[in-house]
């Protein structure tokens, strides 16, 4: 019997004096926390957005934009306009954006597109030699093309809901052919400013956004 009795009263004595030592708030303090989400706190849900762009060699020329932005870190976009930097070209592609710091208010823009551009089937070329000469005038034609382009910038918000995106890249053609001759001078020099319209090459990209769904 004394066996028993004597761990039982041991026990009993270290649990009263643990819990004198320890009051039931000190076990209230390191009890567990409930689960908090606040460190997702930056995330959004899926936003939907549209605008305009514009630009020179811009990749979906002059023309709308639409994305879906993931978490304001990452939208997937597409977009379909008239090509300013290779004349009239009809341009169509998609692409993705990566805004690093999660920023609305401002934040760099890294961006990737693939697109394909219609090309032009005449333009005219003209050189003023003017008043040695007359006007220099040539046809060529820029052929149609798909591309990537690779461009960096920023996106900053100037109102709520609504955008600007600069940004500034190089577009590297799939077969990056220069401009084809149809007829007129065959000068080097108006081949040359042929080729500054062909599909590739610095480009230069804006747009102004605007928010189509809830979430900023």
């Amino acid at each position: 019997m004394t066996r028993i009795l004597r761990p039982l009263l041991a026990s009993l004595l270290l649990f009263f004096c643990s819990t004198k030592a320890f009051p039931s708030e000190y076990f209230a303090s390191i009890s567990p926390r409930p689960y908090s989400p606040l460190k997702y706190k930056n995330y959004q849900p899926l936003q939907l957005r549209g605008g305009i762009t514009s630009g020179w060699k811009a990749p979906y020329g002059t023309g709308l934009d639409f994305s879906f932005l993931f978490y304001k870190i990452i939208d997937i976009n597409f977009g379909c306009g008239i090509g300013i930097g290779s004349m009239n070209s009809a341009k169509i592609g998609l692409g993705t954006r990566l805004y690093p710091f999660r920023n609305p208010d401002f934040d760099p823009m890294i961006g990737v597109y693939l697109f394909d551009a219609s090309g032009h089937d005449s333009m005219t070329v003209t050189i003023s030699h003017w008043p040695v000469a007359g006007d220099e005038i040539a046809e060529y034609r820029i052929k149609p093309d798909k591309a990537v382009q690779i461009s960096a910038g920023f996106r900053s918000r100037i109102e709520n809901g609504i955008y600007i995106n600069v940004g500034a890249g190089y577009t590297f053609p799939f077969k990056n052919e220069e401009a084809e001759y149809l007829s007129g001078s065959t000068s080097d020099e108006a081949r040359t400013r042929a080729n500054i319209f062909r599909i590739g090459g610095l480009a230069i990209n804006v747009g102004i956004s605007f928010s189509l769904s809830k979430g900023d």
